[in-house]
Order: structure tokens, then sequence, then C-alpha cells
């Protein structure tokens, strides 16, 4: 029987990036056909809490080969989130991000007992918009007269990729992304942006998608 691809997604922006980015590269590069991608249901610009995301994983995870995987932001993760205290202590994002991601993962399969799953937690650091700052190319598409793209190159100096661009509330990737761009709205725009940077520059700049992407093509392929 073969393998089926399953994305549970924060909202309809990252449900168009799985549609309109990954499937086509899993479609084109390794004939894989069946993927499904659907929004938690419980999300309104964000999962309020864990355990909403954790019942739709649990909704399918048990399917029969079934590849689950997630796309939620690190950025205003719940509480509530297996690994969330102990995360606090780590200094790195990227530290704290994998920490909660095996924390998701082993809360899944310790809810899962006696059953053969196979899931993957991904964790956006800190957010979608961080993927944005892989390039100009989304900017100067959509928005070359009324970008401020001197504030733009200065962010993207100012850290060694777009993924340590810090999650504090006036200075994630989004609030720099809506500062560069007043009009910038997320569900209208960040899919059109990702789509003109491309998804080989993404991963060629953000080391966390590309280590999910990775994993995820080692799951499909084994």
């Amino acid at each position: 029987m073969s393998k089926r691809l399953i994305f549970i997604v924060e909202g309809e922006t990252e449900k168009e990036f799985v549609e309109n980015l990954l499937v086509p590269r899993f479609n084109n590069e390794f004939g894989f056909y069946d993927i499904r991608c659907f929004k938690t249901k419980r999300s309104q610009g964000g999962v309020s809490k864990y355990s909403y995301l954790k019942e739709d994983v649990l909704r399918v995870v048990n399917e029969s080969d079934a590849i689950v995987t997630t796309m939620f932001d690190f950025y205003m993760i719940p509480k509530d989130t297996p690994g969330y205290p102990e995360a606090k202590s780590k200094l790195n994002h990227l530290q704290q991000v994998e920490l909660m991601e095996r924390s998701i993962y082993q809360d899944i399969i310790e809810s899962c007992i006696g059953k053969r799953i196979c899931f993957l937690p991904y964790l956006e650091l800190h957010e979608f918009e961080a993927m944005l700052f892989s390039s100009d190319a989304g900017i100067n598409e959509y928005f070359k007269e009324e970008a401020d793209l001197k504030m733009f190159y200065s962010i993207q100096k100012s850290f060694p990729n777009p993924e340590d661009i810090d999650n504090g509330p006036m200075t994630a990737p989004s609030k720099r992304m809506e500062k560069i761009i007043p009009d910038y709205e997320k569900p209208l725009y960040g899919n059109c942006m990702a789509m003109s940077i491309g998804l080989d520059v993404i991963m060629d700049k953000c080391p966390h998608f590309r280590s999910w992407i990775t994993g995820l093509t080692n799951l499909l392929t084994t």
C-alpha cells in the first residue's frame, strides 16, 4: 500500500504554501501524489490551545500508511504545548523549537501506544514571514515602489539567517514586514511573495525549514 502525506497547518497562507510549493516538489521530484493538507479547525490567527492541534493530529495519524506533519508558528505557541517550560530555559531559539518538536512527537506517540504511526512535527522559526526574508524577490515583484528596501536589507544583514529573526511582540518577522511594507497582509501577499522567492532559495536560507523538508523526503522515499 502506498504512503500518504498529510499536512496539518495553522492557516490559509500555510495551506496555500503547501499546495503551491511543496506539493509540486513532491509530485515532480518523487512522483508522490497522495498528499492532503488541511487547516486546524480551531485556528483564529493562531492556535490558542495545544489540545486543539493534538486532536487534529490524532484524528488522522492512525490512518493506514499515513505520514502526518504539521506547520505552525513557533511565535506565540500555546503555553500548554509539551516542552514549553523546558524550552524557555534554552537560550538558542533553534534548541527551543527542536526541544518542543521532540516533546510534541513524544506526546503523540504516548497517546498511540501499541499503534505504529509516522509523525513529524514542524514548528516554523519563528513564523511564516521569516521565510520572506530569504530574498528580496517577493518585495521587488509586489512592493518595489512602496517598500522600505533599506530597512529590509538592514534586517537581513543583522541575522545569520531569516529563522534567527527574533520573536518579540514588536520585532517578530511579521511585525518587521509590516513596517517594511505598510500594506502587507499575510493572507493576501504572504504566499505570493514566497512563490516569487522560490522553494530552493527558502531551503538554502532557512536551515530548520530545510531539515523538515529533508525529513519528509526521507520518510517518503524509504
